[in-house]
């Protein structure tokens, strides 16, 4: 088995339980607390982090700069994430903001002249037209 298939399989467990598990605390919580307990959570496993094998403290860099602005953006998608689950079904509510890589996709091609091929072209319309489908 490929070294990067284990983790890729256990992100797609964690990312599944992610998109369901808010659903449930929506039930008997305001989305904005079911955000305050998801931060703890959050910060609970960043002090777990440093004790993980490999882990090398970098320091401050440039680059770091991205990684706070990935962690705001999280956060507030997130929050709109969870107020979505709270008025919507989960069903459709995770497969739509699970199209997220199309927004990917074009700012990778716009800010790092990335090409996409006719294949990534079909795929993304196909997506576009799936998410169309559900939203309706």
């Amino acid at each position: 088995m490929k070294s990067w298939l284990v983790s890729t399989i256990l992100a797609l467990l964690c990312y599944g339980l992610w998109g369901f598990l808010p659903k449930l605390a929506t039930q008997h919580l305001d989305p904005k607390n079911v955000i305050i307990y998801q931060g703890v959570g959050t910060a609970l496993m960043t002090l777990v982090i440093p004790f993980l094998p490999g882990f090398k403290w970098q320091g401050y860099q440039p680059a770091s700069f991205f990684s706070l602005l990935t962690g705001l953006v999280a956060v507030i998608g997130n929050l709109f994430l969870v107020m979505a689950l709270s008025k919507g079904k989960a069903s459709v509510v995770i497969p739509l903001t699970a199209s997220y890589p199309i927004i990917t996709l074009l700012l990778a091609t716009i800010f790092l002249r990335e090409t996409v091929s006719i294949r990534q072209k079909i795929g993304i319309a196909m997506a576009l037209i799936a998410a169309l489908l559900l939203g309706t």
